[in-house]
């Protein structure tokens, strides 16, 4: 059975029929911000990590596989000249966190906002200071909808929302509930007339919306990104190209594998269809894997990546499995490595060689960040030898008790 064909011109991968045996799953974003998006615009969108920065929401394993996403709708008239059309996004908020978003909705319903103010949607994490996110558009919306069972309906799915049955957004908002974004333009289309809209999701509150539409209020320079974008490939593939007899295993090579290596090593293997952001951080034989396919496209990602490999090996000579480059910054502290290992004495040898403040003044109790996820096991010199201290530790900044000599 034949799907579509890969367009070795325009490196991608064209698809005929959509109801391919699995996902095909893309890729889209720049540095910290990152959407995982499949053939029928499924997936999620997240800001530097997928565990505790989700933007949009997405419901794994799930039936279908693939939703919720970001979907723009038509409604269209067919029977008139000029046409009438009226268009309607549409992308359902996450909680931020992957855990509230399937869990405990005793809470997580009433820990977020939505309001609608100078055309911008703007979604508020009330527990979290700067927790915000914008939906805007760089055209006048003519309807809106915050809530997301307001605009899809009781008892629909994103199949048939009600809001485009309709015809027109409900103006919903509130402090709670399930949120969405979506804005309604209507459009009038003379025979042969073309319309181009940009839709602008991203993070930060409704200045940050206002800025971004400002700096893409120009169609010129919207272009202009995608044609940087272009560039910006054509440099990477352009740095290593290998012709085989076989033009399959030519293509594989120089198109896809390195597409897959770039983002592996980039968001590693943590954010995906089948790993959903759950867990993060660098599991350590497939960071290795990665890390040698890109050297000649992305050394400065490659040297990151390697740097922090040879953080996370601890003394007996192997590699953590699972680890986060944070636990070792801004130094190459071996001694979380060792905690994480229930070895107190080597950890706080390693503690007293790296800490520039271990000599400060003689007290019972110091300040150690950044935290390290990991169990404190206290050394042999300590009143509580043995004792462990601040399991599985998250944020920066927290006390660490130690004996003074």
């Amino acid at each position: 059975m034949k799907y579509g064909y890969f367009d070795n011109g325009k490196r991608e991968y064209v698809i005929d029929r959509v109801d391919v045996p699995v996902s095909w799953t893309n890729y889209l974003g720049v540095e910290d911000l990152c959407a995982v998006v499949n053939h029928t615009a499924g997936g999620y969108l997240f800001y530097k990590t997928p565990e505790y920065h989700r933007i949009t929401r997405f419901r794994g394993n799930s039936v279908p596989m693939d939703r919720p996403g970001h979907y723009v709708y038509i409604r269209d008239n067919e029977d008139t000249k000029p046409r009438d059309l009226s268009l309607f996004s549409y992308c359902e908020f996450s909680f931020h966190h992957i855990n509230i978003d399937n869990q405990n909705f005793q809470m997580s319903l009433y820990c977020s906002g939505s309001s609608y103010e100078d055309e911008i949607i703007a979604y508020d994490l009330f527990y979290e200071e700067c927790g915000y996110q914008y939906f805007t558009s760089n055209v006048m919306p003519d309807g809106f909808d915050c809530l997301r069972d307001r605009f899809i309906g009781s008892y629909r799915t994103e199949d048939k929302p009600e809001a485009v049955e309709l015809g027109r957004c409900s103006a919903s908002h509130e402090l709670g509930n399930n949120r969405c974004g979506s804005l309604q333009r209507n459009i009038r289309l003379m025979p042969g007339e073309e319309a181009r809209i940009l839709f602008l999701l991203g993070e930060g509150d409704g200045e940050a919306g206002r800025k971004a539409r400002e700096k893409y209020g120009d169609w010129d320079k919207v272009d202009k990104v995608y044609e940087d974008l272009r560039r910006f490939w054509d440099a990477k593939l352009g740095k290593l190209q290998i012709r085989t007899p076989n033009e399959g295993m030519s293509t594989l090579i120089n198109i896809w594998t390195l597409y897959q290596s770039e983002i592996n090593v980039m968001f590693s293997r943590f954010a995906s269809f089948i790993e959903l952001g759950g867990r993060v951080g660098l599991g350590y034989r497939d960071t290795v894997q990665d890390a040698m396919t890109v050297p000649h496209s992305n050394p400065g990602k490659c040297r990151q990546r390697i740097i922090g490999l040879l953080r996370g090996l601890v003394s007996d000579g192997y590699g953590l499995h699972l680890f986060q480059p944070e636990w070792f910054e801004p130094d190459p502290w071996a001694w979380a490595a060792e905690c994480r290992l229930g070895r107190g004495d080597k950890a706080m040898k390693y503690y007293n060689a790296l800490c520039p403040y271990w000599q400060n003044d003689k007290i019972e109790i110091r300040e150690a960040e950044p935290y390290s996820y990991c169990q404190f096991i206290m050394g042999k010199d300590h009143s509580a030898h043995g004792r462990a201290r601040h399991p599985f530790m998250t944020g920066s900044g927290g006390e660490l008790s130690m004996r003074s000599k």
